[in-house]
């Protein structure tokens, strides 16, 4: 009778020594699968982050050139500006000369 109960003591505590390994194999597993989950979010934030950052730098560079075109403009604006005041300066000059002889 005590031989029996050891041995079925035996198989239960081999039983539970087999669960524990199994259930530990599970657990190992279930990081291995969430480390490799928070792997992939990472991987896939860093290139959303690239992205925004490519797509911001190309905004600048478009608002730069804007700008650039702008201050261009600006600037033949004020040499064409430059041009018309001293054109109607000259005459100015021609008509006060000219009513200076006919006077």
């Amino acid at each position: 009778m005590n031989n029996k109960m050891f041995r079925i003591g035996a198989v239960i505590v081999f039983l539970l020594l087999v669960f524990f390994l199994i259930n530990r194999a599970a657990e190992k597993a279930a990081e291995a699968a969430v480390v490799e989950l928070v792997t992939a979010k990472q991987a896939e934030t860093d290139q959303l982050a690239e992205l925004a950052a490519k797509k911001e730098a190309e905004e600048k560079a478009a608002e730069v050139a804007d700008l650039a075109a702008k201050e261009e403009s600006s600037k033949k604006a004020a040499v064409e500006k430059a041009k018309l005041a001293a054109e109607a300066a000259k005459k100015a000059e021609e008509a006060r000369k000219a009513e200076l002889e006919n006077a």
